[in-house]
């Protein structure tokens, strides 16, 4: 049977591919959703993370092994919060949610 080409329906959807910094930011957002929020420090005894130790862990596996593209992660959040970020993660009233939230609002604008 002949089908005429502009009548073909695609089947599969183009999977979009994000910017690396995106995706680490993404999933490091996951992280600390899952393993809980930790303040002044990369990583505490119950596995939870603060910003960068999530990041870190995102990218090599390690909360404490930090490298350039943790440095991207802190750069781009820094104009997004309007602050320094790992200040911003340690503030006394700064909430999981909060920071979930951000990390991803950051890796989606």
């Amino acid at each position: 049977m002949y089908l005429e080409k502009r009548f073909e329906v695609e089947t599969e959807t183009p999977v979009k591919t994000l910017e690396p910094w995106r995706q680490n930011m993404l999933d490091a957002a996951d992280l600390i959703e899952q393993r809980g929020h930790a303040k002044n420090i990369l990583e505490d005894s119950n596995g939870s993370l603060c910003f960068v130790g999530a990041l870190s862990m995102a990218v090599t596996g390690y909360s404490d092994a930090i490298d350039l593209r943790v440095g991207i992660g802190i750069q781009k959040m820094f104009p997004f919060i309007g602050q320094n970020p790992v200040d911003w993660n340690n503030a006394p009233e700064r909430t999981k949610e909060e920071v979930v939230s951000a990390m991803r609002a950051c890796a989606r604008s």
